[in-house]
Parts: C-alpha cells; structure tokens; sequence
C-alpha cells in the first residue's frame, strides 16, 4: 500500500509547489483516489485530459474543480477554472447566472481580491473575464523589470514570484533602496492603477516556481471603468492594501537610512606627515555612518584653519555607541573635506572612508547601523538629549 501511494505523492507534491504538470491522465486519476475533495488536484486532472483532447472530460473536470475551489474560498481559482471550461464547451445563460449565484453563496468577501469579484455585477465580472490573458511561466523568468512601461495589472492564481520594489531616496547619494518580499496565490502586483500616463514600473519581478496568473491590460481595464463605473471604485479598493504595504516598505528602508544618519560621537586622531609629532586629535559628531565609512562634523572649537590639508591622511577612528559595551576602534583615511555652517556656525565637515577593520568591531558597526525600530526609537530619545557639541 505505502509503494502504492509514493507516485501520487510525489505528484501531489508538485502540484501543490505548482513545479512541475502532469501529462499522465492515469497519474492525475491516482491523485485524485488520494485527494478526491483537492481543487488543485481536480484542476490539473482537468489540465492533463485537455493535453490528452479529451475536451468534454476535461470540461467536466473544470466544472468540478470550480465547485470546489469556491467551496475553499478560492474565488479568483474558481474563476480561471470556470473560464477554462467555458472556452471548451460554450455556456448557456442560465449557466452564467448558476456559477455567479453559486459564487455569491459559497464565496466570501474576505480578502482584496476576492471582495474584488465577490462585489461585481454579472455584466462587470463577464466583460472582466473576456479581458484575461492568463499565462503560466516556468521558475527563473523575469515578468517585468524596473524602468519597463507598466501596462498591465497581475492576478497571481498559483506558483510564488519574487518582487524587488526600487523606492526613491531623498538626500542620499543612492537614489532608490531596493525591499524584497515574496508574492503568492491571490496577491497583485503592477503599476496599472491608479490610472496613469506612460506608468513606468517600479519594480523587477522574478518567477520563483512555475507561476500561473492572470494578466489584465492597461487599456482594457480603462475602457470597463469607463463602461462600469462601478469597477473603478473596486480596482482602487483592491490596490489600496498592494500600495500601503508598499509605502510601509519605503517607510521601513527609510528608517533604516536613518539609523544611518544617527548623530553618534566620534573621536579622530589623523596621522601627521611628520612622525616625531601627536596625532591631531579631534572631535565630532557624525551626520553619516554605515560599515564603509562616515561624514564628521567637527565640533567649533576643533574647526581647523587648512581642511584640505589633511585629505589623504591615515586616521585612527572611535566611536560612542549607546548599544556597544566597548568602543570600536577603527583605522581609515581622510578622503574629502568641507567648510560648513551649523547652526549658525562654521565648522568643519571630514569624509573618511573605513579600512577593513576587525570582525567584533564590525559587528557592533553593524549591529548599530541595523537596529530594529523599538531600538532606533531609544536610540534618537537618548541622542535628542545627548548628543550636543
């Protein structure tokens, strides 16, 4: 019994990691004895009978995978599935209106998309339907890239994509941070709407398995809002959560930029060409700091006559972390420096690029530079109090 089981296993397997399909009718049959009640399996049954040209099979089949994704509260699944069927053996009226009463009572508004469909009239979701292009792409393919013209919007309805946003920067000599997150069965992505002219995208996505959506062009959704009022103010509820976890991301690189520009104490003693002499001791307070180097602003009184003077010298560096129970130590040199005005005083602002410097070191670097945001949050309240020239 247990050598019975391990092929429809390894099948279901890759069904539910959307990997791999299967050809074999007699494979899917088997699968299905071990998960009669699975739409994910019922619908790949119904793919293989569609590869093999048992249309009227595979448009039962279809049928019935619908059913059941409905009954998992799989609204956009049970669509596709239904469109599949319809475009094998073309459907009756009556027809039409059973599945969308059926999917008024087996289906729940509880997430974006499905609040997307579940709030259409049948006249929206069937002019909806006539605009799908509906694709399956192998892992590893490139969807879109950042700086393409986004033209369409992107219905996930099984496998896992990589997303890589580029958010603007502003001040910062990078101009755009880049989030990573993953994107799953029932998420959106692309830059259709709001509606706009010549949308640029903002973002690369990347096949991590083998992916299934549904693609919707620009134009086509431009032209069923100006048919349908009604689907506008649903495309906006759909993308309002994609661009608030979108705006929470920026938020979350850019507080992470901050910590970057924390006002942290910082000592420098820079290396004299003349040897028999002290090193030139000065103090500041860093404006930028990351683990390759930092700005310094010096403090008034160790502003310094000749700035450029000491670009290109070697400069022992330490640091006052709040987190840090030793102060790192850190060797580099003078690579730039700037007349400035602080607070209606002139000062004197040093750029200094690290050398490679010891691991522990690094770590507190880091383990400051990347703090989470409770720990930020206590780091700016001790500063706003602390760090003064």
């Amino acid at each position: 019994m247990k050598k019975c089981l391990e092929k429809p296993r390894n099948i279901l397997k890759s069904i539910f990691n959307n990997s791999t399909s299967t050809d074999s009718v007699k494979e899917t049959v088997n699968s299905l004895r071990a998960l009669p009640k699975n739409p994910s399996v019922r619908r790949a049954f119904a793919d293989s009978l569609v590869r093999k040209r048992h249309l009227p099979s595979a448009a039962k089949a279809y049928d019935n995978a619908a059913k059941l994704f409905l009954k998992s509260n799989l609204i956009l699944q049970a669509i596709v599935s239904k469109s599949l069927e319809w475009r094998i053996a073309r459907p009756s009226q009556q027809e039409c209106q059973g599945f969308y009463k059926i999917l008024h009572k087996k289906g729940k508004a509880d997430t974006p998309l499905n609040t997307f469909f579940y709030h259409m009239s049948w006249d929206e979701l069937s002019a909806m339907l006539k605009g799908f292009v509906r694709a399956r792409i192998p892992a590893g393919v490139s969807v879109k890239k950042f700086g393409d013209s986004d033209t369409a919007l992107y219905l996930i309805v099984s496998g896992i994509l990589r997303e890589s946003v580029y958010h603007p920067v502003e001040d910062s000599d990078v101009p755009y941070r880049k989030s990573k997150a993953n994107l799953g069965a029932n998420d959106i992505f692309g830059e259709a709407f709001p509606f706009q002219e010549d949308a640029v995208s903002q973002s690369d996505v990347e096949t991590i398995s083998r992916v299934e959506m549904v693609k919707i062009p620009k134009l086509r959704l431009l032209e069923l809002c100006q048919r349908y009022p009604n689907i506008e103010g649903l495309l906006g509820d759909l993308f309002r959560p994609r661009l608030e976890d979108l705006q929470q991301r920026a938020s979350r690189l850019v507080r992470t930029t901050d910590r970057h520009r924390l006002p942290t104490k910082a000592n420098i003693g820079i290396m004299r060409d003349d040897t028999d002499k002290w090193p030139l001791v000065l103090n500041g307070i860093t404006r930028d700091i990351s683990v390759n180097g930092t700005c310094v602003v010096l403090g008034v009184n160790d502003s310094m006559a000749s700035p450029s003077k000491v670009i290109g010298s070697q400069a022992k560096i330490t640091f006052s972390l709040p987190t840090a129970p030793v102060r790192p130590y850190i060797s580099g040199k003078v690579v730039w420096s700037e007349r400035i005005v602080t607070k209606g005083e002139k000062t004197v602002a040093l750029g200094l690029h690290f050398d490679e410097f010891p691991e522990p070191d690094r770590g507190l670097l880091e383990a400051y530079c990347y703090s989470g945001d409770a720990e930020q949050n206590l780091l700016w309240s001790l500063w706003e109090s602390d760090a003064k020239l």
